[in-house]
């Protein structure tokens, strides 16, 4: 509900807010908050309706990434849902319109990967709510249609998706959480 981003101090039992000020580039980028994750750095990244904020170890200062519209070289969307530090400390990017951006740490880039009716063996739905790492390195990403399994060493995808008549198949296509526990396996919800 646009609560912002809050650290709890557990020492205090107090809470520091952190908030989007219109006139400050370099307070939080928006108060609507789907996601946080952290990178290999220590920075938090903060996924908002109006792009990303990473907060910095001083826990003071944010660096806002959005769209680039007229470059299309950085981050593609302003809605984005989801968060993934992989184990490499690469950023992928679930957006809300425009599939995946994935933030390589060297070189400093995004490459986009989007829904192509053309390609069977691609991103199925542009509208990534979640992303998982499983143990292997496969990607799972949870859409509005299922899930899409994207195993990185042969680029293909696999797909999940609700069957009514199948009683063993995903419950429902939105898929907002996935998480593999120490028994590898993995939940989602």
């Amino acid at each position: 509900d646009e609560g912002g981003l809050n650290l709890f101090n557990p020492t205090t039992e107090t809470f520091t807010h952190y908030i989007n000020q219109p006139f400050n580039p370099n307070s939080l980028c928006d108060d609507d908050v789907f996601s946080l994750n952290e990178d290999l750095d220590g920075n938090l990244w903060v996924a908002t309706r109006r792009g990303i904020s990473i907060l910095h170890q001083d826990k003071k200062t944010f660096t806002n990434l959005r769209p680039e519209e007229d470059k299309g070289s950085g981050l593609n969307d302003n809605t984005v849902h989801s968060l993934h530090c992989d184990q490499k400390g690469n950023m992928w990017i679930g957006t809300g319109k425009r599939g995946i951006n994935f933030f390589d740490r060297q070189p400093t880039k995004f490459v986009h990967y989007k829904h192509d009716a053309s390609s069977p063996n691609g991103l199925n739905d542009n509208n990534i709510l979640s992303i998982m790492e499983d143990n292997t390195g496969n990607l799972w990403l949870g859409t509005d249609k299922g899930i899409n399994v994207w195993d990185k060493k042969s680029n293909r995808f696999t797909y999940f998706r609700h069957d009514s008549i199948n009683p063993r198949s995903i419950g429902s296509d939105a898929v907002a959480f996935m998480h593999e526990d120490r028994d590898k396996d993995i939940w989602v919800a």
